[in-house]
């Protein structure tokens, strides 16, 4: 995958919890989403689909778990992405999240 998931920040505290991820190389980050699983709801909210955007190798991707204005964020040497997924609750409360890339329609691949 072009993207890996770094880690989650301040896990379990919704006003400042974020998922971290690190772009391996370049890439459209509308053909990936984070997934949680062993949701305690059949919510919709237990995806979020980035949009459509081009990143490149180096490039930080936050997406917060609450809600907010999705901004870029740039140096010199990368760019910051940060995005809002506006669950209402946190991941903390899932036993794990995937990334998933979608190859096409109907093909995914899931780390």
């Amino acid at each position: 995958m072009k993207i890996e998931v770094r880690g989650i920040i301040n896990n379990g505290i919704y006003n400042s919890e974020k998922i971290v991820l690190d772009v391996l190389e370049d890439c459209n980050i509308g053909n990936y989403l984070i997934s949680t699983a062993q949701s305690k709801t059949k919510d919709s909210r237990n995806s979020y689909r980035f949009p459509i955007k081009e990143l490149k190798k180096g490039d930080i991707i936050v997406l917060h778990t609450q809600g907010g204005e999705d901004k870029v964020v740039k140096t010199i040497k990368e760019s910051t992405y940060e995005f809002h997924w506006n669950r209402g609750y946190c991941v903390r409360d899932y036993t794990r999240i995937f990334l998933m890339r979608y190859i096409t329609e109907t093909t995914m691949e899931i780390r």
